[in-house]
């Protein structure tokens, strides 16, 4: 039931002691389910989890003031679990959801704190912020290489840190890395059901798109360097963290796009055609957020999917030219 009507759902299983709902079996266990249509269902299970009860379900962004219907599916959930000083201090005891989705929207919860509409059979949520990537000024500055549709969507969201101040600021910074193979640091400050002083740096993006005439001479164009659109993967950007810290990230190693422009030639007739191909096939890359470096991981297929196994030695990955999906390969990155 908790599938029913949606083709992709995000789960996020919770600890109990850090949801305040009432539960007279241990056995019980709860869930998150975010959907392809941008709604958020908090799910209570029994024994085997075949049968579920539905707590509430919300749109954030269609309640959220944010006044959008076109956020996407929810791609990612985490959960903040630290909690400010005083007196939620002794439970442990935190209701912050951070939602992100496959366009790039974001959306911050609490579900501590629920109220109950009018006409309405639960109590839903509150919701403390929505925003998209595009409003963040570090982007704005770079709207010329921002790769466009679903490639600034959120593959996946990482909590780097939670650091709770004696003024009970709850300091938030995450890392994002979005489906065009970029990499972005985003922080916040929560404080008293607040979100204040949001910040963003662009920590990796893919590079820009290289222009040449039918000879083969790369062209200028009289374009500064950082300002040209950037490659983007061929298929949406796969994303693992290596360690409990997530300094070490890997994701794919977006190639080069070059574009032919025959309209540069003059002995072209054809002055539409504009031929875009890869020189080489997408890689992979493990980024190292505290060092900087990165190192390219060799691979001769791109990689579809991804999973990093809990001892970060060995990584589960699937490539594009795997048509039987059970047909998976490890990759040693120790």
């Amino acid at each position: 039931a908790a599938l029913q009507g949606h083709c992709n759902v995000t789960f996020k299983f919770l600890s109990n002691e850090y949801v305040k709902v009432k539960s007279k079996s241990k056995n019980e266990c709860r869930a998150l389910v975010g959907g392809d249509d941008g709604s958020l269902r908090l799910w209570k299970f029994g024994k085997g989890i075949k049968h579920g009860r539905l707590i509430w379900s919300i749109n954030p962004w269609q309640t959220g003031g944010a006044g959008t219907t076109t956020c996407g599916a929810i791609s990612d959930i985490q959960h903040l679990s630290r909690t400010n000083v005083g007196k939620e201090k002794s439970t442990g005891m935190s209701g912050l959801v951070l939602l992100s989705t496959t366009t790039g929207s974001f959306a911050l919860i609490d579900m501590n704190k629920c109220t109950r509409k009018s006409f309405a059979a639960n109590p839903t949520p509150q919701v403390l912020k929505t925003w998209n990537l595009r409003q963040l000024r570090a982007l704005k500055n770079h709207c010329n290489q921002l790769p466009g549709g679903k490639y600034l969507g959120v593959a996946k969201c990482f909590v780097q840190s939670e650091i709770v101040t004696q003024s009970q600021n709850k300091n938030v910074e995450v890392l994002i890395v979005t489906n065009g193979g970029w990499v972005i640091s985003q922080r916040f400050d929560v404080k008293n059901g607040a979100v204040m002083s949001m910040s963003a740096s662009i920590l990796h993006s893919s590079p820009g798109i290289k222009q040449f005439d039918t000879e083969g001479n790369e062209l200028d164009n009289g374009i500064q360097i950082g300002t040209t659109p950037s490659s983007t993967p061929t298929f949406s950007s796969v994303a693992g963290s290596l360690n409990a810290s997530n300094s070490l990230i890997v994701l794919t190693d977006v190639e080069a796009i070059r574009q032919v422009l025959p309209s540069k030639d003059k002995r072209v007739l054809d002055m539409q055609s504009i031929v875009s191909r890869k020189s080489s096939p997408d890689g992979l890359m493990v980024m190292n957020l505290k060092g900087g470096h990165q190192i390219r991981i060799p691979n001769q297929e791109i990689v579809k999917h991804l999973a990093v196994h809990p001892d970060n030695q060995w990584m589960v990955v699937r490539s594009a030219k795997d048509t039987n999906r059970n047909h998976l390969k490890l990759l040693c990155v120790s």
